[in-house]
């Protein structure tokens, strides 16, 4: 499903991957968890990806025996957010970097994220077991 890359079509995105999810089984706080990395992928893409300039967002969900899938795709320049090193949240804030924080979310609220650029587009899947 391609979707408007901006801030006001997020909650529409969001509810789309819900209800994609929905009749695959998962619990409610799975369901969560995606969301939460599904919210923190979208807003990388709205501001990074296109700088919060007009652009598309491909999202694809493919649900499995045991798990799904979920894939954002992007026109922005390369990037690969699981190139960043991993934030020590247990730092005072003063000692911690400025961002790397979403990326931090995204690995705990999801089983696996891989990233690949093709064909000219960021590519970041998301892949959730069932419990």
């Amino acid at each position: 499903m391609e979707f408007v890359a901006s801030i006001e079509h997020l909650h529409h995105i969001l509810q789309w991957i819900q209800k994609q999810l929905g009749p695959a089984g998962f619990d409610r706080k799975v369901l969560h968890h995606v969301e939460v990395a599904s919210e923190e992928a979208l807003v990388n893409i709205i501001h990074h990806a296109y700088q919060d300039l007009p652009g598309k967002i491909d999202v694809q969900v493919r649900l499995f025996e045991n798990q799904a899938e979920i894939v954002f795709v992007d026109h922005g320049p390369p990037f690969n957010p699981l190139d960043a090193e991993p934030v020590d949240p247990n730092l005072p804030l003063e000692e911690r970097e400025i961002g790397g924080l979403g990326i931090h979310f995204i690995r705990k609220c999801v089983d696996l994220v891989h990233y690949e650029r093709k064909h000219e587009k960021n590519v970041l899947t998301f892949i959730i077991q069932k419990k």
